[in-house]
């Protein structure tokens, strides 16, 4: 039987057909890379924005609640991060961080094999694990921390 992985990777149109195409393409090669690693991927926001408008704020709300499940019954949870990380995929760090039964499921992969990245983008998730997500400064940090790999927002991404 294969283990379910939820695949994150940068989805936004960013009102660009081109930037979309993008994106859609990297998500496929991700899950392609999943399939081939005998794991069962699950990309929710290749699903969910296929009838639910990412646009509409109520919308992409349930669609990221229902990603979210996928979540729980993961072996894993892989971030792609060859096109950075979006604010969306920070948005899912955030979330699972903070949750002792998810923090772990967290793996962090390339298909160029930028292992620098990885590790670099591996030690500051394991810091952010560290802080008390309860104290108010907490999303600040978290911004600080992963700075340089933040894609600039460039819609509801």
């Amino acid at each position: 039987m294969r283990p379910i992985t939820v695949i994150e990777s940068p989805y936004s149109d960013g009102g660009a057909e081109s930037n979309l195409e993008t994106a859609i393409d990297y998500a496929a090669q991700a899950c392609l890379h999943s399939v081939n690693s005998g794991e069962a991927p699950i990309a929710s926001h290749l699903l969910y924005t296929q009838f639910l408008n990412d646009n509409d704020p109520v919308e992409r709300m349930i669609g990221i609640e229902c990603g979210m499940e996928f979540s729980r019954p993961a072996k894993n949870i892989a971030f792609y991060i060859d096109h950075g990380i979006s604010r969306g995929m920070f948005n899912a760090l955030l979330a699972f961080s903070s949750d002792e039964r998810l923090s772990s499921k967290v793996v962090f992969r390339s298909l160029n094999g930028d292992i620098g990245t990885i590790h670099a983008i591996g030690t500051a998730y394991n810091t952010l694990v560290q802080i008390d997500c309860d104290y108010e400064g907490w999303v600040a940090d978290a911004e600080s921390l992963f700075a340089e790999f933040l894609k600039p927002v460039t819609s509801a991404d």
